[in-house]
């Protein structure tokens, strides 16, 4: 597992809308975006300083 992560959210141009480096336990990302449209997100996830491995996403879907 990534020790210390941290996640970026993009839309659908490519857009960053969302980023968080360490606000979930330990050195974990935590990031909460409301979309205010339908259509594409996307997320990417990387290892502080290079740091590699693999990681679990946990998105929720309000409608």
């Amino acid at each position: 597992m990534i020790q210390d992560c941290y996640i970026t959210l993009f839309n659908a141009y490519y857009s960053q809308i969302g980023f968080d480096n360490n606000s979930g336990k330990g050195l974990n990302s935590s990031l909460t975006y409301k979309v205010p449209l339908d259509g594409y997100y996307y997320f990417d996830v990387a290892g502080y300083l290079g740091d590699k491995g693999n990681y679990d996403i946990s998105v929720n879907l309000t409608i």
